[in-house]
């Protein structure tokens, strides 16, 4: 406990709680940001459990290797101490078990309301409030550890995650749009080169592209359903 009080563990969970709640609430937002209001994505909640899961203790991992060497390294360079140093390894540790522990608060979200039917929608809903009660324990065990206004660490925790997240939609969003915008860009130039009809050039333009997207989604859902057969 006098580790974490004296700034050493309270950095790391900090710094990997905030750090794996934006990673798995971006991961979602992206997701429910890239797909239209009425089309069907091809990741279910099992998939997005998955990959999130798998995504935690990959950069879990990474994060907790990394924090080993910059302490380590931190530790070699600085001059000699009285107080013995903290081993890196309980700075590892703690980045690993805050960041598996803080990032799987939105992706539980979709294991608990697997059972009812409220739709991507709703689970989106569950997975960003839950994301915001991680946040705000974290702000909060923030403000206990530097003495600091429980209000403001809050704030200012759970505001930097929800920029990130909304980021991560916006982008996921736009990308989407994009996609049209730039065909349709394309069949204009096509047609402004060859002299054609513009109306003619953009549809052909646009319905080569769809008809190329809705192939390579196809065979993707037979490979994949034809992976699970097996």
């Amino acid at each position: 406990m006098e580790f974490f009080l004296q700034g050493g563990g309270a950095r790391s969970v900090v710094y990997a709680g905030l750090d794996s709640i934006v990673t798995s609430l971006s991961l979602i937002s992206s997701i429910s940001g890239g797909r239209g209001p009425s089309s069907a994505s091809p990741f279910t909640a099992t998939d997005i459990v998955v990959l999130g899961f798998a995504n935690l203790v990959a950069d879990g991992i990474a994060m907790a290797l990394g924090d080993f060497l910059s302490t380590a390294t931190a530790q070699d360079i600085s001059p000699k101490r009285e107080d013995p140093p903290s081993p890196p390894w309980k700075n590892a540790l703690l980045t690993f078990l805050s960041f598996l522990a803080f990032g799987s608060a939105p992706l539980l979200a979709f294991v608990v309301s697997t059972p009812f039917d409220v739709g991507v929608a709703g689970k989106f809903i569950a997975a960003c409030s839950l994301a915001g009660f991680a946040l705000a324990l974290l702000g909060a065990a923030r403000a206990r550890v530097t003495g600091r206004s429980y209000a403001t660490s809050v704030f200012v925790t759970v505001f930097t995650g929800a920029i990130a997240s909304a980021s991560a939609f916006s982008i996921g969003w736009i990308l989407r749009n994009l996609v049209g915008f730039a065909l349709a860009l394309l069949g204009s130039a096509r047609a402004r080169v060859t002299g054609r009809s513009y109306a003619t050039s953009v549809f052909v333009t646009v319905f080569t592209g769809a008809i190329a997207s809705a192939s390579a989604f196809s065979i993707g859902w037979i490979l994949r359903n034809v992976a699970h057969f097996e």
